[in-house]
């Protein structure tokens, strides 16, 4: 690793002089050229202990002086870096590095190799890294690339964080779903209420896995099915019953002859009434609220497959309506085939108003 950085960094500072070269003359250069030939010299120093304080002292500089060099190369949009920043990919445990590496990689890219690490860094530890990656899949002719970018895009809305930030665990056991085994998390299907994964099994294995015996829909099926959930109906109360209409006549006629008569046998036989009425109504109430709960839609309401009807998800997904409260889907499972990857993806989605305010463990 020692070694690796050192390399990197030199291979590119090289770069980076030859911009400071253009930009501001020889005697710059040279200095710079310098000032790297003797920070390289005491890492190695440094580090002959690697495990010393002042080895990890000697590399963070090296890591800060590696930065520098990548984003001056860059913000000269010179392609002479692609090489070492593809290079640089291969640091481990160095987010900051990858991001800015990213920066270098998303203005070619169609050079040989870029989009290929690209889809594997959607697969880091560190969400920062991933949104480099995305961005620079987006601009990808492929429409595979394309798609996986604007499916981690859509799936994680809002501003960047630190690159060392890691990616939240998900409790699945808490949420209610069985893991699939062997399954590798997959960024772009994560969301807010969605966890995804990866693997080389077919989609009908891992269909098989979580159906329980329940018939799976394709996408067409599941789209009429979430458009039906749609129609969701509202809290209104039930009729009231034949006996209860037959209460409130009572109470009618009742009214009139209290008006007359004020007989105060009329008025509590009226109270009573009253109560009775009262007690039928709330219970109708509660039912319907209940009714209203369960109903509606869940999260066939909200989720959607990525990509466009001729795609492969589209075209190859099979959904599994895992849990239900009355008629609302509250877990679903999604396996389809991504061409992109060469692998099935599986989404497990719930729905957060009855799943849970269970939100993914960080750790």
């Amino acid at each position: 690793m020692r070694r690796t950085l050192g390399t990197l960094l030199a291979a590119a500072a090289a770069v980076a002089a030859v911009v400071v070269l253009k930009t501001s003359g020889q005697p710059a250069a040279a200095q710079a050229g310098d000032s790297l030939g003797r920070d390289l010299a005491a890492y190695g120093r440094a580090c002959a202990d690697a495990a010393s304080t002042e080895c990890a002292a000697m590399h963070g500089a090296m890591r800060a002086e590696l930065l520098m060099a990548l984003n001056t190369v860059a913000a000269a949009r010179d392609e002479r870096g692609v090489a070492t920043a593809l290079e640089a990919l291969d640091l481990d445990g160095e987010p900051a590095i990858h991001v800015a590496a990213c920066r270098i990689l998303a203005q070619f890219p169609e050079r040989p190799g870029v989009m290929a690490r690209m889809r594997a860094l959607l697969a880091a530890d560190s969400p920062e890294v991933q949104r480099a990656a995305a961005g620079v899949l987006e601009s990808s002719r492929d429409r595979g690339d394309q798609r996986l970018a604007r499916q981690w895009q859509d799936n994680h809305q809002g501003g960047g964080g630190s690159p060392y930030r890691r990616q939240p665990a998900v409790d699945l056991g808490a949420l209610g779903f069985k893991p699939y085994p062997g399954a590798q998390r997959f960024a772009p299907g994560d969301a807010q209420s969605a966890a995804g994964f990866t693997t080389t099994d077919a989609v009908e294995r891992v269909i098989a896995f979580y159906a329980a015996g329940a018939p799976p829909l394709d996408a067409a099926g599941f789209r009429a099915r979430a458009a039906r959930a749609r129609q969701r109906p509202g809290r209104e109360a039930p009729a009231l019953d034949a006996a209860s209409q037959a209460d409130m006549a009572e109470m009618r006629r009742l009214g009139e002859e209290f008006q007359r008569t004020k007989d105060m046998a009329l008025l509590r036989r009226l109270t009573e009434l009253g109560q009775r009425l009262g007690d039928v109504g709330r219970k109708a109430a509660a039912q319907a609220e209940k009714a209203h709960e369960q109903s509606g839609g869940g999260v066939l309401a909200t989720y959607h497959l990525p990509g466009n009807d001729d795609e492969s998800p589209t075209r190859t997904a099979r959904f599994v309506l895992a849990d239900q409260r009355g008629t609302r889907v509250v877990r679903l499972v999604v396996a389809y085939r991504e061409e992109a990857l060469g692998r099935t993806v599986l989404q497990l989605v719930w729905d957060p108003e009855i799943v849970g305010g269970l939100a993914p463990k960080r750790r």
